[in-house]
């Protein structure tokens, strides 16, 4: 499949469509940062807040993905490395003249999961709050103050 704007639209779309029967607080685990990268442009072009009503975790830890995306991404480390390793060590068997059914299964544990923002989840129940964290969240730094986290949040103080 050739890749076009027309196909990543389309992409996008059903992906929207899915995201969107979600219940709130789900988690997703994509099979590739790449994979998980999109699911966070989805997310942010449907104002869903990422982790709090969304958490998204990718698998490689690819560096790109960092810098790709607003939200830092969770990330499984597979063990590559070994794998690598472990399917010499099985070619070298099968050149040897190993029969293939007398091969081993082999399974390689991932090496670690890498924590971030994506699947940094606080658990609240109250969306006011949600939209408050997220909001002190993204302007901490901007000296802003409780009175503008408040008209953000649209609650009406005392």
């Amino acid at each position: 499949m050739d890749i076009t704007q027309e196909n990543w639209q389309h992409a996008q779309n059903r992906l929207s469509d899915w995201i969107q029967t979600l219940p709130p607080q789900t988690g997703i685990i994509a099979v590739t940062d790449a994979r998980a990268r999109h699911l966070l442009q989805v997310c942010d072009n449907l104002n869903i807040n990422v982790p709090e009503e969304i958490s998204i975790i990718g698998i490689d830890d690819e560096d790109m993905t960092r810098y790709l995306s607003r939200i830092a991404l969770s990330s499984v480390v597979q063990g590559s490395r070994q794998m690598g390793y472990l399917a010499a060590k099985l070619l070298h068997q099968i050149l040897e003249g190993h029969p293939t059914e007398q091969l081993p299964r082999i399974l390689v544990p991932p090496v670690k999961i890498i924590e971030r923002r994506s699947t940094d989840f606080h658990s609240f129940s109250d969306p006011t709050v949600v939209q408050a964290m997220h909001y002190i969240y993204y302007n901490a730094c901007k000296g802003i103050k409780t009175e503008q986290v408040f008209r953000r949040c649209k609650y009406v103080a005392f």
